[in-house]
């Protein structure tokens, strides 16, 4: 498999000893993650080999049994080898030659990180996306019944959509700024999700106020008084 390599014009300049230029490459080369997103891959990375040539299916399976084994590849790369085992420090050395070093960037970016990525290619059918799309659907359950309860006295019509629009609000608020931590996701499911709870706060509200007023009688539970 080959992958491209995007250089920013000043590492152009740093690496013109590189024996590969990112013409040579039919993709992107990514390390532990996703180019877009940080949901790809979790675990660690202990080298990167780049060789000059193709490897023969033999090869390749030799190579990854001696990676396993001796923690570095029986063939030696032409182009670079990065071990990852200097265990301090923000440079990555490179075992083969004069070739260039991997500099580890003092703050933690995602590649082209999406903002607001559309519900369609968010969507799985794992129980973690779903896991996580209930756990937004309750968590803004108690927003919507609060705020429902606060916007009392006005139409029923009026507070639904006055409540459902602040809970929409809130959440795009949330997902835009998640655009700007590099450990979090900005999609439009949570958007939804988020929407959907506050909405279901609603009915909880509307539902439960006259049990509640029996059980808390000091306290008031306006649902049918609209104020003019």
């Amino acid at each position: 498999m080959r992958a491209k390599v995007r250089w920013r014009r000043g590492h152009e300049r740093r690496s013109q000893s590189f024996p590969l230029t990112a013409q040579e490459f039919s993709g992107q080369l990514v390390l532990g993650g996703s180019s877009g997103q940080t949901d790809a891959w979790s675990g660690e990375i202990f080298g990167a080999a780049i060789y000059q040539r193709g490897l023969s299916p033999t090869q390749a399976f030799e190579n990854f049994a001696a990676w396993t084994r001796n923690g570095r590849p029986d063939i030696t790369p032409e182009a670079a080898l990065y071990l990852f085992d200097e265990r301090a420090g923000s440079v990555v050395r490179n075992k083969v030659g004069l070739r260039p070093d991997l500099t580890i960037p003092t703050n933690y970016q995602v590649l082209g990180k999406i903002v607001l990525e559309p519900l369609w290619t968010e969507f799985r059918t794992s129980w973690n996306y779903w896991g996580a799309a209930i756990k937004n659907v309750l968590g803004f359950i108690p927003y919507g019944f609060c705020f429902y309860a606060y916007l009392a006295g006005r139409p029923t019509c009026k507070r639904v959509t006055l409540t459902v629009v602040l809970g929409t609000a809130a959440s795009l608020t949330i997902e835009v700024l998640q655009a700007f931590l590099p450990t979090r996701e900005s999609g439009t499911t949570d958007l939804v999700t988020n929407t959907l709870g506050t909405f279901m706060g609603t009915l909880v509200y509307r539902l439960s106020a006259p049990a509640l007023a029996r059980f808390f009688p000091a306290i008031s539970f306006p649902e049918n008084r609209i104020v003019t």
